[in-house]
C-alpha cells in the first residue's frame, strides 16, 4: 500500500501527559492500581516495560492541568486493549459489548456529556495464543469535529468493556503534529526483530528459547530541505541524541494504523549539502524495548 500521508514525529517537549497530575478516576484504598508499582505515574516515567495498571475491565485514568492544555496527536504504547472490531484471529473471548477506548476531554471531572470525544482505532495483535504482540495505537485529535486547538483543562482516557484487566506501558501527549515534507522513502528499510536465546551444540543442534518480545527498527535516506534540515538538527538537541523517546507515526508502505516510541539509533547526527537547499541525511530509529506483552 502506498503511503497515504507523511511519516509523523515528535520532539520530547511536544510530550505534555507528564505535565498533568495523572490519577485513577473512582480510585480507593486500596488502590485500583493493585500497587504502588503500577500506579499511574508509569503512564509518563519513558519505559513502556513497567506498566500502569487498573484492575478492572473498565475504567478510567483523570489528566488534571491547571490550565486548558492542547493536545492534537495520543499515542497509547503497549497495552492490554481488545481489537477494536473484536474478529482478530487469537484474539481473547470478549464481554458481550465491544470494548471501547476514548480520549475525552471537558472543563470539568464530571465526563456524563463530556464537550470532546473521539475513540482509538485498536488495531489487531499480531500472533496467537501465549505469543499475541499488541500493535501500538494512535489518534489525530484534529481530526475530530469537536477538536479544540485551545484543549481543556481535564482530559480522561477510558476503557470499557475489555476482556481482561486494563494494562498500559505508556502513553503520549503531543501538543503539536510535526511532518517529515519531504518525507522519509529513499531506501526504506523497515527491520523488526524477535529476541532470543539460543543454546547451539558442538555438533550444530540448536534450542531457542523465544523471550516473547519484539523490538521494531526503521532506517531511511532524506533529501531534506534546509528548513527540514534545521527542524531536524533542533530534534536531535531536543532528545538529547539518543537518550530520550519520542513518538514516531510511520506513513508506509503497509499500514498505517500504529505508532512506535522510538530512540535514534544513530550515535552521531550526519548531513551532507549537496546542493542549493537540499541536504542528504541517513535517519535510523529503533523502538524503546516494551518487555513482555502486558496481560494474559
Amino acid at each position: 500500500m502506498m503511503p497515504q500521508f507523511n511519516t509523523i514525529y515528535q520532539f520530547y517537549r511536544d510530550e505534555v501527559a507528564r505535565l498533568a497530575t495523572i490519577t485513577i478516576e473512582n480510585d480507593g484504598s486500596p488502590s485500583l492500581s493493585g500497587g504502588d508499582q503500577y500506579g499511574p505515574e508509569n503512564l509518563v516515567d519513558d519505559n513502556p516495560a513497567k506498566l500502569a495498571k487498573i484492575e478492572a475491565t473498565s475504567g478510567a485514568w483523570l489528566f488534571s492541568y491547571p490550565a486548558k492544555q492542547r493536545i492534537d496527536i495520543a499515542g497509547l504504547i503497549h497495552h492490554s486493549f481488545d481489537p477494536t472490531d473484536g474478529s482478530a484471529v487469537g484474539s481473547p473471548v470478549g464481554s458481550p459489548e465491544p470494548t471501547s477506548v476514548r480520549l475525552e476531554g471537558n472543563s470539568t471531572t464530571n465526563f456524563s456529556n463530556p464537550t470532546f470525544s473521539a475513540p482509538f482505532t485498536i488495531p489487531e495483535w499480531f500472533g496467537e495464543g501465549t505469543r499475541r504482540w499488541p500493535v501500538n495505537p494512535y489518534l489525530l485529535l484534529t481530526d475530530n469535529q469537536d477538536y479544540d486547538a485551545d484543549g481543556f483543562r481535564y482530559w480522561r482516557l477510558v476503557i470499557e468493556n475489555n476482556s481482561q484487566n486494563i494494562q498500559l506501558g505508556q502513553v503520549w501527549f503531543g501538543s503539536t503534529i510535526r511532518r517529515f515534507d519531504p518525507d522519509v522513502r529513499w531506501g526504506l528499510k523497515v527491520t523488526p526483530r524477535k529476541l532470543q536465546i539460543e543454546n547451539r551444540t558442538s555438533y550444530d543442534v540448536s534450542t531457542i528459547y523465544p523471550l516473547g518480545t519484539t523490538l521494531w527498527g526503521y532506517e531511511a535516506d532524506l533529501m531534506a530541505t534546509d528548513a527540514l534540515a534545521e527542524a531536524l538538527e533542533q530534534h536531535w538537541y531536543d532528545v538529547e541524541g539518543r537518550a530520550l523517546p519520542f513518538l514516531l507515526v510511520p506513513s508506509g508502505p503497509g499500514p498505517d494504523d500504529r505508532c512506535y516510541l522510538v530512540r535514534y539509533t544513530m550515535t552521531d547526527r550526519q548531513a551532507q549539502w549537496n546542493f542549493d537547499n537540499t541536504q542528504d541525511m541517513h535517519l535510523a530509529f529503533q523502538e524503546v524495548g516494551r518487555g513482555l506483552r502486558p496481560g494474559v
